[in-house]
């Protein structure tokens, strides 16, 4: 099966949309406006931080990215019951879609500094969806 990927625009709504064919039958669309604004607001927030702070390779850029990835992950967690040995307390959603704002931002830096764009992110995560499918269907 071949893979074939191009962006349209919707000339109904005049949205970008990035068109995914994973198979000949299969076609799938998604919107990367909102994606891109994300990508321009984080960038927008590394501009403004101190670049002392930060470290210059891209490999250490990855590591404390994907530390803060990490311990936001624990944050949102912490959130949970996961602790089945007391007493359950009430879930907090709007405590935990801050905490997962925050991973998103730390993910959406890891992707910019992979040079990745939203076209990418989408086409990285619709790949992967397919694998993660196929391995449900075989017994995973």
């Amino acid at each position: 099966a071949s893979r074939r990927e191009s962006a349209i625009t919707n000339s109904l709504f005049g949205r970008t949309w990035l068109t995914i064919t994973l198979l000949p039958a299969a076609c799938r669309l998604y919107p990367v406006e909102r994606l891109e604004e994300m990508f321009r607001m984080q960038r927008e927030l590394a501009e403004m931080m101190s670049p002392g702070r930060y470290p210059e390779g891209a490999e250490e850029r990855i590591s404390v990215l994907c530390t803060a990835i990490i311990h936001e992950a624990a944050e949102l967690q912490r959130l949970t019951n996961w602790k089945w040995w007391k007493r359950p307390e009430e879930f907090d959603k709007t405590a935990a879609r801050e905490e997962l704002a925050d991973i998103w931002h730390f993910v959406i830096q890891a992707s910019i500094e992979l040079g990745m764009t939203p076209d990418d992110i989408v086409r990285e995560y619709a790949r992967k969806n397919s694998i993660n499918k196929r391995r449900q269907v075989d017994g995973y």
